[in-house]
């Protein structure tokens, strides 16, 4: 064979085995597109947001996923620039989860798992997971971050990411397929070019396999019979099945059959009929130790390269404790609609920045006239007088601070006009996604109104008690001024009389006149004895002990431990009368050796005790017409203090007397 022979031979084998390299990329192209044809439909199950940006200034490479859902803005918006991140975070959360951004500039292969807040852009707030990490180029120096968000609620996976993925793929396989036209050209560098194309393949592979394998849910694929072809090990975590337990079963293998069953029969028929994916089926099954657990079920359809049906891969999540936190709250939610629809007080619930009303109850409807659409459209100030307006939105806003729990008596505006006063309790809650104040209010008109009268009774009592004491003094007075200085000055004329005839005509006339002006001064004494209006309550009391036991009476012991020198005049005479008629009852009833009375002061209290360890008696069962001890009672009420007797055959008597002290300038008397 001559040289030209072994190159022919040498170039037919050359070409043999370019044919053979040929079948092998092609049917590594065919493997890759299965993959990436398998997660692609995962991606379109993924209810996320998937990432990549530059870690130079972070700008966004490709965001996609359930943006619009997740966020209110388009995936233009962000990579576009026209919103970032940033902007979308809740300011509360954006310091904590920022502080992560130095190690992912930083440190090769770093990877975080962070959850926050985010702000939709129609206002409403959503919880979000991510998952990121930063990718490093050939000498391993952080180049790219990417990662995915997940919104906490729905459980959705990186959709978006895996598109973008598969979109990467056919790129470079269209790149390949280019190349391959010039095979005899740029077969070795092709070559290479698919080894790291597989690679990368591999390695984004891997990278969303570990975050199928990390989830808590089960992930899932059945043949177009419905027979499980695979799950994933979480399926032990959720039903208590090991995979091999369960592939090459139905689903409806390890379902409740008391409920569900018809309806994922269903389910799975308009599925298969209509080619569409679904989202969010409930079903319950039973695990392997026969308890019930809630699943959730998201899927969609899959078909061969002859777009034939072969079969659903879906994503599968236990919603157990959550269905059980919805039924609780269902039925705390009705609990509280109850009370709240039968309560008698009236609820209103107000915004605290512009003080409109958004929610009111029956009750206080029919307190201020309006139907609830009405009164709905008012706000604080439209409910209460103009001249009060000011006070109560000063105690709206103590309200509102948390200074002040319950505001008293505050007068309410109805529809017609008239006005009616209620105690108002309020709280700031949230409602709604802001701040708000619920109201509870109690019409309280009848007890202010009684309130009044009862303070109008007091006065008239009051000032009647002052008359009576003015009374008193008057008729002392023209006693001491008449009567007795007219017998003083017959007994100086009866005593100027030295002869012997008149002291025997007279002596009877003068006896009579000296027992005369004792009774005058007595009376003057019992009417209002003239020492309490020199020296106040103390000495008067003092000189009422002193009368009594030199009247034959018991021993007094009088303690007294007060801070004020005089008080008003109407207070000094009822202390007085109380003590005078506890010992006037101590003397004709007792039959007591000794008494104790104590007069003390605590803060504008005054207290006065008069006890004795006499016979005493029964309070039940005191004559009616006996008006002493309903005196003491009745004049403590007058005055706002409170009288408490207590006492019983054979244990003596105690008379216990509080009054609040109204301490009055006195001057000197003329």
């Amino acid at each position: 064979m001559n040289d030209q022979d072994k190159s022919k031979a040498q170039l037919i084998a050359e070409l043999a085995e370019l044919r053979e390299r040929v079948e092998e990329c092609e049917q590594t192209e065919e493997a890759l597109r299965e993959s990436e044809e398998r997660y692609r439909s995962f991606v379109q199950r993924f209810r996320g947001i998937a990432y990549r940006g530059r870690i130079a200034d972070f700008s966004v490479e490709f965001f996609h996923g359930a943006v619009k859902e997740i966020t209110g803005h388009t995936e233009e918006d962000f990579t576009s620039g026209k919103v970032t991140w940033d902007q979308v975070i809740c300011p509360d959360d954006f310091e904590r989860i920022h502080e992560s951004v130095e190690s992912i500039r930083t440190i090769p292969g770093y990877a975080t798992e962070r959850e926050y807040r985010i702000r939709r852009k129609d206002g409403e707030i959503r919880w979000l997971h991510e998952i990121t990490q930063n990718i490093g180029n050939e000498s391993g120096e952080p180049t790219f971050v990417q990662g995915v968000l997940h919104d906490i609620t729905d459980r959705k996976r990186a959709e978006d990411a895996l598109q973008v993925a598969h979109n990467e793929l056919e790129r470079r396989v269209e790149e390949r397929t280019v190349q391959l036209t010039e095979m005899n050209q740029r077969l070795q560098r092709e070559n290479e070019e698919r080894k790291r194309a597989e690679k990368d393949v591999r390695e984004s592979e891997q990278r969303y396999r570990s975050l199928v394998e990390t989830t808590n849910d089960y992930v899932w694929e059945t043949d177009q019979n419905g027979v499980l072809t695979h799950i994933s090990p979480q399926v032990k975590d959720i039903l208590g099945y090991a995979p091999e337990d369960v592939v090459g079963k139905t689903p409806l293998d390890y379902m409740c059959l008391e409920e569900g069953k018809e309806e994922s029969v269903e389910m799975f028929g308009k599925i298969v009929a209509s080619q569409k994916p679904f989202f969010g089926h409930e079903s319950v099954c039973l695990d392997k130790d026969g308890r019930r657990v809630v699943v959730e079920t998201n899927g969609i359809p899959i078909f061969d390269a002859e777009n034939n049906y072969i079969g659903i891969r879906g994503l599968s999540r236990d919603i157990t404790e959550r269905k059980r936190a919805e039924e609780s709250l269902r039925e705390a939610h009705g609990e509280l609609q109850a009370i709240y629809d039968g309560m008698v007080d009236g609820v209103l619930v107000a915004d605290i920045e512009t003080n409109r009303f958004v929610r009111a109850n029956v009750s206080v409807c029919q307190m201020l006239g309006y139907p609830e659409n009405e009164l709905l459209s008012l706000s604080v100030a439209d409910v209460h007088p103009s001249e009060e307006l000011s006070n109560v939105l000063d105690i709206f806003a103590e309200q509102a601070e948390g200074r002040l729990d319950l505001a008293e008596n505050l007068p309410v505006l109805k529809k017609d006009g008239s006005v009616f006063y209620a105690d108002i309790a309020a709280r700031k809650i949230a409602y709604k996604g802001r701040h708000r104040m619920i109201g509870i209010f109690r019409d309280v008109t009848e007890r202010k109104q009684a309130q009044e009268a009862l303070e109008r009774e007091h006065r008239v009592l009051r000032q009647m008690l002052q008359a009576q004491d003015q009374e008193r003094q008057l008729v002392a007075y023209d006693i001491h001024d008449g009567v007795a200085q007219h017998l003083t000055a017959a007994m100086m004329q009866f005593q100027s009389c030295k002869s012997e005839e008149a002291c025997t005509c007279h002596g009877a006339g003068l006896r009579m006149l000296e027992r005369s002006l004792a009774e005058a001064r007595r009376l003057i004494s019992g009417l209002r004895p003239p020492i309490l209006d020199e020296s106040g309550i103390v000495a008067a009391i003092g000189h009422l002990t002193h009368d009594i036991r030199a009247q034959g009476g018991p021993d007094v012991e009088f303690y007294s431990n007060v801070k004020f020198d005089r008080l008003e005049p109407t207070l000094e005479n009822s202390i007085f009368r109380v003590v005078q008629e506890s010992m006037t009852n101590v003397h004709q009833h007792a039959k007591t050796d000794r008494v104790r009375i104590e007069l003390t002061q605590e803060d504008d209290t005054v207290r006065i005790l008069v006890e004795d360890q006499g016979i005493g008696f029964d309070p039940e069962s005191v004559d009616e017409r006996r008006y002493g001890l309903a005196g003491i009672r009745e004049r403590a009420r007058v005055l706002g203090g409170s009288a408490k007797i207590e006492s019983a055959p054979r244990k003596g008597t105690r008379i216990e007397v509080e009054l609040p002290i109204a301490i009055s300038e006195v001057g000197a008397k003329d």
